[in-house]
């Protein structure tokens, strides 16, 4: 049964949604910080350009003065997660969608080669 491809196709597909699922919505939270982030540097930029001071963003107060890696001066401030950042990982479902395909053609084709061998072994006997 191991030297049947569709068997390794099936596998790969079953190991693709796994991994999805597993690491998506991680993977989401930590993308949607990233954008937010990345928005807010933006904006900052632009408030700049404007000749505007952009408002001071707050801190949280427990947040300890962390150093950069080298131990020479602080470093900026972590940005936490935020409620939003754990919304659904729809960036992944495409992916999601086509490894389930993959997972779906390589069932369907290993069904047939065992059906396909066991009526000609039957037919041969």
């Amino acid at each position: 049964m191991a030297e049947n491809p569709w068997l390794w196709v099936m596998l790969f597909g079953a190991m693709g949604v796994a991994a999805i699922l597993v690491v998506g919505p991680k993977y989401a939270a930590r993308t949607a910080r990233v954008e937010r982030m990345q928005s807010m540097r933006e904006k900052i930029a632009q408030d700049r350009a404007a000749g505007k001071e952009p408002a001071a963003v707050a801190a949280p107060a427990a947040a300890p003065a962390d150093t950069t890696e080298a131990g020479k001066g602080p470093a900026l401030p972590r940005e936490p997660y935020v409620e939003e950042d754990f919304g659904p990982p729809t960036k992944l479902l495409w992916l999601l969608a086509l490894m389930g395909i993959v997972l779906l053609v390589g069932t369907g084709g290993l069904l047939v080669t065992r059906h396909g061998r066991g009526a000609r072994e039957g037919a041969a006997g």
